[in-house]
């Protein structure tokens, strides 16, 4: 284990411990899980982007050529049709880019 002074502004301390206590965690448990998640989540950006790299297209269509077409089951149909039926369409009836975003 190494150690690692941390300057912060007084109110990100006091927020930080608020939410280490409510999670049952000390700071440093706390602040040691933020680092993890946050080196997890952008080293999961880069090796999606490296993997993006050395793909081909025609490898993507061939694998999708081989998936059947099936109907979605009931629940999924009504659960796609309950959240494109709320989304805001426009002049033309399409759903417009907003509303797809915000159905994410």
């Amino acid at each position: 284990m190494s150690a690692l002074t941390v300057r912060l502004p007084k109110s990100l301390h006091v927020k930080i411990k608020e939410l280490a206590q409510a999670e049952g965690l000390s700071i440093n448990q706390f602040m040691v899980t933020a680092a993890a998640e946050k080196m997890a989540a952008l080293l999961s950006e880069d090796y999606l982007s490296e993997e993006a790299k050395r793909g081909h297209r025609a490898d993507f269509e061939k694998v999708l050529k081989a998936v059947p077409h099936v109907e979605p089951e009931e629940r999924d149909q009504r659960n796609w049709d309950e959240r494109n039926s709320s989304s805001p369409k426009s002049a033309d009836g399409r759903r417009s880019a907003i509303g797809k975003a915000s159905d994410r």
